[in-house]
């Protein structure tokens, strides 16, 4: 086991917006979400990203989760059911998924990198 995927102490639902066709035969987007992964080992936790633009300066938190390489996770999707290996409820509502990036450690693909938006 990577040192990654021993740290994905939490456990959520990712899910995607069911792509259906509508009445004209058109891709459509509606308002269900299916269940892509459930129960997939993560992590959450909040960054601090530093911003200057014109001789101003600010913090801004930013939520970021790791998954594991395998995971199905893609930008577009949403995270939600965030709970600890008991099961115990960590976080309401949804995240969604703003960007995925791969991290390579040690010279192999290791995790995926996920910056995430709260959504109530």
């Amino acid at each position: 086991m990577s040192q990654a995927a021993s740290m994905m102490v939490h456990r959520s639902t990712v899910t995607r917006p069911h792509a259906g066709k509508d009445g004209y035969g058109h891709e459509s987007r509606g308002g269900a979400w299916e269940v892509v992964e459930a129960d997939a080992p993560c992590l959450l936790y909040v960054g601090t990203v530093k911003l200057d633009a014109e001789g101003k300066h600010a913090d801004v938190k930013e939520v970021r989760a790791l998954f594991r390489n395998t995971s199905m996770v893609q930008k577009g999707d949403r995270i939600s059911e965030l709970r600890n290996r008991r099961g115990d409820d960590l976080a309401t509502g949804f995240f969604d998924v703003e960007t995925v990036t791969p991290r390579v450690v040690g010279g192999m693909f290791s995790h995926l990198e996920l910056t995430l938006r709260r959504t109530t």
